[in-house]
């Protein structure tokens, strides 16, 4: 483990991919503020598999030396039709006032939540789409907001967000129009500030968690793959970054700065030897991938 005194904020850490990150950045040495709703309870419309609560990834991050710090925060829920919009600011503002109080200080924050609904925007209901905006689009937003006031100079952002990419997942339109609103507000405030950093990651495969539980298996990596490239992307200089694009693919941040080989990310692989091709419409049409039939708030 290699020792740090940075502090790491993830939102959305119960389970599935901000699981992992929190997972991952404590095996680097960070100490970790993980928040999220389900403190000792999971959501019971979820696979008995994806059923872990905040002191579930406590006490795994504990079992390998780490320092970990368990914040109760439905931020969400304070954010729905007929509540005002500073409900949830004070949620997220608490977030990392409490990390802050806890450990000192705040030096990068990941937001891990995310609502998708594949369906044609013009069939989705208008609580789906609220609840998509809600999460794909406000609650980011908001939580910049507060990075900037709480973070230190050299502070790093990560949003998980694809590429606008509507043919790798046909009928998502209405989930990439407001997750790649997170690509923009990091590539803002890259080009308007030069205190803090931010960055978009995604995967380039299907990643094993709730969101995707009715996929086929053969086709998923587990979502370490992304976290160990968040860790990663965290260890590179601000030259580094501001040189590149916005948004970066996990594999090629394990692939140039991650110091593996492409033999080495079949580790990641669900089904060893599979070989996961890239999510594509081609895999969706055929029925490879289809999106689980619940709302999704990891």
């Amino acid at each position: 483990m290699t020792n740090t005194s940075k502090v790491a904020l993830i939102i959305g850490a119960s389970r599935g991919l901000g699981k992992a990150t929190a997972e991952a950045l404590a095996r680097e040495g960070w100490k970790v503020a993980i928040a999220a709703k389900s403190m000792d309870e999971a959501n019971p419309k979820l696979p008995q598999q994806f059923r872990t609560t905040l002191r579930d990834v406590a006490w795994e991050i504990k079992t390998i030396g780490g320092s970990v710090f368990a914040i109760e925060a439905d931020i969400i829920a304070h954010c729905s039709p007929g509540k005002p919009l500073g409900n949830m600011r004070d949620q997220i503002d608490n977030v990392f006032t409490q990390t802050k109080e806890h450990f000192g200080q705040v030096d990068a924050v990941v937001y891990c939540p995310g609502a998708l609904i594949t369906r044609p925007t013009w069939m989705l209901k208008p609580e789906e789409l609220w609840l998509m905006t809600r999460i794909n689009l406000i609650a980011p937003g908001l939580m910049m907001e507060a990075a900037v006031r709480h973070m230190p100079e050299g502070g790093g952002i990560v949003f998980i967000a694809p590429r606008l990419h509507l043919e790798a997942v046909p009928g998502a339109g209405a989930y990439l129009a407001t997750k790649s609103a997170q690509v923009t507000f990091a590539e803002e405030l890259n080009k308007l500030q030069k205190r803090l950093i931010a960055g978009a990651i995604w995967s380039e495969h299907i990643l094993y968690t709730a969101a995707t539980e009715a996929f086929v298996t053969e086709v998923k990596r587990h979502p370490v793959v992304t976290a160990d490239a968040v860790a990663t992307w965290l260890t590179l200089s601000p030259e580094q970054i501001r040189s590149h694009t916005v948004d970066w693919s996990d594999e090629e941040l394990l692939l140039t700065y991650g110091g593996l080989t492409h033999e080495d990310l079949s580790k990641y692989d669900v089904v060893s030897g599979s070989n996961p091709p890239p999510l594509s419409g081609e895999m969706v049409r055929n029925g490879v991938a289809v999106a689980a039939p619940y709302f999704i708030r990891r």
